[in-house]
């Protein structure tokens, strides 16, 4: 089992890049495997990692799923995300260019049969720092909460942090539920927001 797996990928020069989560994810009552590697392509321009979802039966391992991330891989979790009794697993893919980093959250749940994409659109930010938390009456378990946004580049002008909040409403793949920025002393957002509360409020508020 998990000897000749790891054995298997030292032949083949792809070293584990994190601990292998052996767990039950199907729920069928067999362990499965979250395995992230290093991808040994030496073709490759940047060093890349890949996530594999292998699902155990009673003649061994078979792959559910695997991401070809291209990226660093980090594992956020293997439980049910949006407590909707399906086991989800949920990662972040960091690509770094020359000075800013772009984290993506993916989200993947098992429906019974296969693994199916839990967002709805793509949930990335520069130089985010994310974590899982309980913080929406409206969604269902944890949110997805990111915060960043910043680049790093002197080039990209004026800018703010922020902070996203997406959830899975009724059990539906994660949407974002809220955007909020940083306080700024910028002539630029005090414009932005002025604007914003304008549109907001209408009219009647300015008259």
């Amino acid at each position: 089992g998990l000897e000749a797996l790891q054995s298997f990928l030292t032949a083949c020069n792809a070293t584990s890049a994190a601990p292998v989560t052996l767990q039950d994810l199907t729920g069928d009552g067999l362990d499965d495997l979250v395995l992230i590697y290093q991808n040994p392509d030496p073709a490759l321009v940047q060093p890349a990692m890949e996530l594999l979802i292998l699902q155990g039966s009673a003649d061994g391992f078979a792959i559910g799923y695997q991401a070809r991330a291209e990226s660093e891989v980090n594992l956020l979790g293997t439980i049910d995300v949006n407590t909707d009794n399906q086991t989800d697993v949920a990662w972040i893919e960091t690509t770094c260019g020359a000075e800013t980093c772009f984290d993506t959250v993916q989200i993947y749940s098992w429906d019974g049969n296969a693994w199916q994409d839990w967002t709805a659109t793509k949930i990335t930010m520069a130089n985010a720092e994310i974590r899982l938390e309980d913080q929406s009456e409206m969604a269902q378990g944890l949110e997805v909460v990111l915060s960043g946004g910043e680049y790093v580049d002197e080039a990209a002008g004026p800018q703010r942090s922020r902070t996203e909040l997406w959830g899975s409403l009724d059990g539906a793949p994660y949407t974002l539920l809220d955007r909020s920025y940083a306080a700024s002393n910028c002539l630029y957002f005090t414009v932005l927001d002025a604007n914003a509360a304008f549109l907001a409020g209408g009219d009647d508020d300015f008259e």
